[in-house]
């Protein structure tokens, strides 16, 4: 956890540093009573989703890079924890034709997909990948 935060924050701060450069405000993908609600476990799992899509849009804040980049959360839940790996990479497209999918386009819109993402979760690990389409962010496991 302490990795992703670290590197959350040093991803936001080389991409504000400089001249003329716009700065993002990140917001969580759920309400804050919704998360306060949550187990341990279950804020976990927001906090990835969140890091990873504030990650993604500090990215591109100046403008659309050349290449477009993904964030793929590999996540499996044992003994009540939360085991995890969260890669940042350029998009390498794929066949995601046979996967689940759910878009989140405003403010608290997430749950919908945090509750797919769980009910999957309970049947074994789970791979995630977040991507920035036009104004919304897209979940495919």
């Amino acid at each position: 956890m302490k990795k992703l935060f670290l590197g959350l924050v040093a991803t936001i701060l080389f991409s504000t540093v400089g001249h003329a450069q716009q700065k993002v405000t990140l917001q969580s993908t759920i309400a804050k009573e919704e998360y306060k609600a949550m187990d341990v476990v279950d804020q976990k799992l927001i906090n990835y989703i969140d890091a990873s899509i504030g990650a993604l849009y500090g990215l591109n804040l100046n403008g659309k890079p050349a290449v477009k980049y993904t964030a793929t959360i590999s996540i499996s839940e044992k003994d009540s924890k939360l085991d995890n790996n969260v890669v940042l990479a350029e998009s390498e497209g794929g066949d995601t034709s046979s996967a689940q999918s759910c878009s989140i386009c405003d403010f608290g819109s997430g749950m919908m997909c945090f509750r797919k993402i769980k009910t999957q979760l309970g049947n074994g690990p789970v791979v995630i990948t977040v991507e920035l389409v036009g104004n919304c962010v897209q979940l495919t496991w």
